[in-house]
């Protein structure tokens, strides 16, 4: 747990945005939200739980110290003495410690089903249910009843539990030969109304704080070094019976104190989308695509059925092409689509999903040259030939016009249909991203 810990930050570096996705709530996450408008279900609430299950595995880490103890107490039984006058104080004997044994580890196996209950029923708090085993040892099970009913003598105990409770004369065993091989009883299951809904049930209130034993255990006597647990007025800290940090983690020692002043450790900001151009139809549509972008920062969604700005090309079926990179890489990516694409989302991991989204600005720079072409779109087709390259480069550095027709660009990729081209470069390593554009049968230039 401690080394998972530790990992969990470079865990979340590798996949940023679908850790985003899992921890974010679902109402807060626009995809769901626009998914199940239609849907009739209520999503699991967990907010009311959240501290709850904090405590919950506070004391799991809790009794798995205290069963290091007992478990040092049955292998030094000279090294501990009973604390006197304490009621109900645990004693130093086999049988007694392997019943405080076998009952920590049912509590722990009991805060492992609550959590489970939660996580699929966190509504379960309010339909408490009790169907949990009492030990047979008389003095751990009145340690369990007074925790959960108060104190009291065996005079007040339900007839059920009289009749289950040893005598005296018995050393704390059953007559129940079936319980004896255990040291449990089975506590009769409350009966369902045949008919009603079947769900699963916990107790919670059977679940005993393990200050309880902490505070009944034997004590080491002097000299005997015991296992690191908690006292009742004590706090354990969370990192106490884990192993130390990797080498690779721990600071060189140095000798005397250094009069630097601590460096502050610079919070990394979250992920963003950055759109460097966009074009539609041969225009430049750049300033419309920020209303697009998601409230993460991080997502865009186009509908190209219902493209809300002002058409620049009308009556013709235009490319609407997006050059866009994340801000924790230097990778650039276009986004090619046509009108009446349907949906269109930019996402972190959309280069890896989708086929009209492709990886750009990978070709060296131009020797001597200062401009660099970054992406060359006609159509609905990203160029890559370096012939065609060649040639943009050749009239953009002589300032002249060059045609946009398929005999320029080496081929028709939307056969029957009016094309624009797209180009996008910088000028200067670094620079400003522009963009160039042009339409089939006309004359374009690239300004440099």
């Amino acid at each position: 747990m401690f080394a998972a810990a530790a990992a969990f930050p470079a865990q979340v570096a590798k996949c940023p945005q679908r850790t985003w996705a899992v921890l974010t709530k679902y109402k807060a996450n626009r995809s769901f939200v626009e998914w199940s408008e239609n849907k009739k279900f209520t999503p699991l609430e967990y907010e009311n739980i959240s501290s709850f299950t904090g405590e919950l595995f506070e004391n799991f880490m809790e009794y798995k110290l205290l069963l290091k103890k007992v478990q040092d107490m049955l292998q030094n039984r000279d090294a501990y003495e009973v604390q006197p006058d304490r009621h109900n104080a645990i004693t130093t004997d086999v049988p007694t410690l392997i019943a405080v044994r076998s009952v920590m580890h049912n509590e722990m196996n009991k805060i492992v089903e609550a959590v489970d209950v939660l996580a699929k029923d966190p509504g379960i708090l309010k339909r408490q249910k009790s169907n949990y085993e009492l030990p047979t040892n008389t003095l751990v099970r009145s340690i369990l009843l007074e925790a959960r009913h108060g104190r009291f003598s065996s005079a007040h105990l339900p007839e059920d539990d009289k009749s289950k409770t040893a005598p005296a004369g018995n050393g704390g065993k059953s007559n129940d030969s079936s319980s004896e091989a255990d040291g449990f009883e089975k506590v009769p299951r409350q009966a369902i109304p045949e008919g009603s809904k079947s769900t699963r049930e916990f107790d919670f209130d059977s679940l005993t704080a393990p200050e309880i034993w902490s505070d009944l255990l034997p004590l080491p006597k002097a000299g005997h070094l015991a296992p690191a647990t908690a006292g009742p007025d004590q706090t354990v800290p969370l990192t106490a019976g884990f192993p130390p940090p990797p080498e690779a983690d721990k600071k060189p020692e140095t000798e005397g104190k250094s009069d630097k002043a601590p460096v502050a450790v610079a919070i990394p900001e979250p992920v963003k989308l950055r759109i460097h151009a966009a074009s539609w139809g041969g225009a430049d549509v750049t300033s419309h695509m920020d209303r697009l972008i998601g409230d993460d920062h991080q997502t865009l969604t186009l509908d190209t059925n219902k493209i809300s700005i002002p058409d620049p090309w009308f009556g013709f079926k235009k490319t609407f092409s997006i050059l866009y990179s994340y801000s924790n890489t230097p990778d650039m990516f276009v986004l090619v689509t046509t009108e009446g694409s349907g949906v269109q989302k930019i996402t972190s991991t959309a280069a890896s999903e989708k086929a009209n989204i492709k990886r750009v600005g990978t070709a060296p720079r131009r020797a001597g040259s200062s401009l660099y072409l970054i992406a060359v779109l006609y159509g609905d087709e990203v160029i890559t030939l370096p012939t065609v390259y060649e040639k943009i480069y050749k009239a953009a550095e002589s300032k002249q016009p060059f045609p946009v027709s398929n005999a320029f660009f080496e081929g028709d990729p939307w056969v029957g249909v009016k094309k624009s081209c797209h180009i996008y470069y910088q000028t200067q390593e670094n620079g400003p991203i522009k963009a160039a554009h042009g339409r089939e049968y006309g004359d374009m230039t690239v300004p440099f």
